[in-house]
């Protein structure tokens, strides 16, 4: 798995003053990379056998969409803040293909299809510090 991204809302209540818990949902996007290797000069039941060829290795990236499910705390410590989360996402399926390479086999014939069905549990930990009093009591006479 490479990068992972996501657009979320998030709903969330004060439980004391400077303490936040959240829930946050929305849609996320993850990047996958798959590699496979055929040992041509071995007998396998996936690959070509041809002895001028060793080995042949290829490789894929897709970018993934799916969805995207979790919660957090936020606590205020003066002007810092520490966030801690948590988010599942499911992600679509991929199904590929490996397309393998042997000298003296006819392109299209040495390849393997595959299918990936990939999930995430992300856990963050996080701290912040506000600069200013954006929330300071309005004082009037």
């Amino acid at each position: 798995m490479g990068w992972d991204a996501s657009v979320r809302a998030r709903v969330g209540y004060l439980i004391i003053p400077d303490l936040l818990i959240y829930g946050t949902s929305g849609i996320a996007w993850q990047e996958i990379r798959s590699s496979g290797t055929c040992q041509h000069s071995l007998a396998d039941p996936l690959c070509t056998r041809a002895a001028a060829s060793p080995s042949d290795t290829q490789s894929n990236r897709d970018i993934l969409t799916g969805w995207t499910i979790g919660g957090g705390l936020e606590k205020m410590y003066g002007s810092w803040m520490l966030r801690a989360e948590y988010r599942f996402s499911q992600f679509a399926h991929t199904n590929d293909v490996l397309p393998f390479s042997a000298a003296g086999v006819p392109v299209g014939q040495d390849f393997l299809r595959y299918r990936l069905s990939t999930q995430s549990h992300i856990a963050t930990v996080g701290l912040a510090y506000k600069f200013g009093n954006y929330y300071a009591p309005v004082v009037t006479k």
